[in-house]
């Protein structure tokens, strides 16, 4: 977000070029300079916006992937309780399973910071 404050500063900057006198402005003296610069300051609002999409694209995709993996990891781990789901108690059961997640949420949070 900074950036794009820094890149709307510079396009009102353009405008404020136009009227000479305009202090720590550089003054525009033509049409075609003008229209130069306001066409390279709309091209910064482009890369932005294809920064954005690129970096959300993969921020999906990788927490898609993380979910994939855990859910597959806690299936794989109830497959392997079935044993243990016919001879306890079903609450002895649900009560291992969830400290199972506890201990996988550490790594979810992990992933979570890092791609923040």
């Amino acid at each position: 977000m900074p950036l794009m404050a820094v890149v709307f500063g510079d396009f009102t900057n353009t405008f404020g070029g136009l009227q000479p006198g305009a202090l720590g402005i550089d003054p525009i003296s033509t049409v075609d300079a003008f229209n130069s610069r306001n066409s390279k300051s709309s091209l910064n609002f482009v890369y932005i916006g294809i920064g954005v999409t690129v970096s959300t694209f993969f921020a999906t995709l990788s927490w898609t992937v993380s979910g994939e993996r855990i859910s597959r990891r806690l299936r794989r781990y109830a497959h392997a309780e079935n044993d243990l789901i016919e001879v306890y108690i079903s609450r002895r059961c649900s009560v291992r399973i969830l400290q199972s997640s506890i201990g996988l949420e550490p790594g979810r949070s992990r992933i979570g910071s890092l791609m923040m």
